[in-house]
C-alpha cells in the first residue's frame, strides 16, 4: 500500500499518522528511518500482530462499506471484504492492498462475501522499494 507519512505521533518515536488511499491510519514503523525529504510517500506491507475475536474486534457488517481505514478513541477500524479464511487466520481485502489476521472464536456461517470491520490496536508498517 502507498502511504504518505504526515506525522510521528511521538517524538522521535516509531509511531506515525499516515494518509493513503484507504483514509488516515495510524501504525507502527518498521523501516529504518522516517525522515526521507526526497521520497514523501512509502510503498508498505501492512502486518497486525492482534488476534481478534469473532464477534468482537473482528464482525460481519450489516451494510456494504468500502474499504477504508480510520483512526477513533477506540483504535484503529479497518473495513475489507472476506477474502479468505484458513485456520482461523483471515484475509481481508482492502480494495488492492491485504491484511491476514489471527482469529479467535467461531466466524459467522455466512461469511463468504462479507463486508468485514477489524478494531486493531497497531498496524506495523514495513516498507518495500518496488
Amino acid at each position: 500500500m502507498r502511504i504518505r507519512i504526515v506525522d510521528q505521533v511521538i517524538e522521535g518515536g516509531a509511531d506515525v499518522e499516515f494518509d493513503s488511499p484507504l483514509g488516515r491510519g495510524r501504525g507502527r514503523w518498521q523501516g529504518v528511518t522516517t525522515d526521507h525529504p526526497n521520497t514523501p510517500e512509502f510503498d508498505v506491507e501492512l502486518y497486525c500482530d492482534d488476534d481478534l475475536t469473532w464477534g468482537e474486534q473482528i464482525r460481519v457488517l450489516a451494510a456494504n462499506e468500502p474499504p477504508s481505514l480510520s483512526v477513533d478513541a477506540d483504535g484503529i477500524r479497518l473495513v475489507g471484504r472476506f477474502h479468505s479464511l484458513d485456520d482461523d487466520v483471515v484475509t481481508i481485502d482492502l480494495g488492492g492492498p491485504s491484511l491476514t489476521v489471527g482469529t479467535w472464536g467461531e466466524p459467522p456461517t455466512q461469511i463468504a462475501d462479507a463486508t468485514i470491520e477489524m478494531r486493531i490496536s497497531i498496524l506495523d508498517l514495513f516498507p518495500y522499494q518496488l
